[in-house]
């Protein structure tokens, strides 16, 4: 008798255990699926087609457009930057010598780790169409990654591309990941050098504002 109820009450706690644990993974799918059409949706609206993005690359690197982006993102020029943020800019003049031009070229790498002036400028413009580069959207902007001095740069152009975005009617926010920089130790905005600004939608950790 004593074996049979021990068995009874044994089932019924792992069957009751069981069906705990099969509900709590429902939930997380259910959440992961939710997760993931949020991120496709945002994808649709805001990302980037191959055309424009191959077209505001080459707008950048010919020069021919110097004077205008200039005159367009002054403002995010001199927060970025400073009062002397003429002198400081670095991107290709239409006066720009064809080798130092296909240098520049060489600069611009795939993907949303921007080290040059001319990269971030490029993600900028894309802002300035209501759009990012599909691989940022994903991964995040790299902060100060291969630049330890670049970092507040690079936190001040993440900032002026999600007010760009913003005026152009995109409901985006950027913020700070929180990822593990070791097993016991996660990321703070303390130490942004190294961490990612990324669509919060995006992000598969905690996150902080940074503004």
């Amino acid at each position: 008798m004593l074996e049979f109820l021990l068995a009874l009450f044994g089932g019924t706690y792992y069957a009751g255990k069981y069906l705990t644990e099969k509900s709590k993974d429902q939930q997380s799918n259910s959440l992961i699926e939710q997760k993931q059409r949020i991120q496709e949706e945002y994808l649709s609206k805001y990302a980037a087609s191959y055309d424009l993005s191959q077209q505001v690359k080459k707008d950048i690197i010919s020069g021919e457009y110097y004077d205008d982006i200039i005159k367009k993102f002054e403002k995010d020029f001199q927060f970025v930057f400073g009062e002397d943020w003429m002198n400081q800019l670095n991107i290709p003049t239409a006066t720009c010598p064809d080798k130092i031009r296909r240098q520049y070229e060489r600069c611009f790498s795939i993907g949303a780790y921007p080290t040059s002036h001319m990269e971030w400028v490029y993600h900028l413009m894309l802002a300035k169409h209501g759009k990012m580069d599909e691989w940022a959207m994903r991964t995040g902007y790299g902060i100060g990654i291969l630049a330890r001095e670049n970092t507040n740069m690079c936190v001040r152009f993440t900032q002026c591309i999600e007010r760009r975005m913003r005026e152009s009617g995109a409901d985006i926010h950027l913020v700070l990941e929180l990822e593990n920089i070791t097993p016991n130790h996660k990321r703070t905005i303390c130490e942004l050098t190294g961490g990612h600004v990324k669509v919060d939608c995006f992000c598969n950790y905690d996150t902080a504002c940074l503004w």
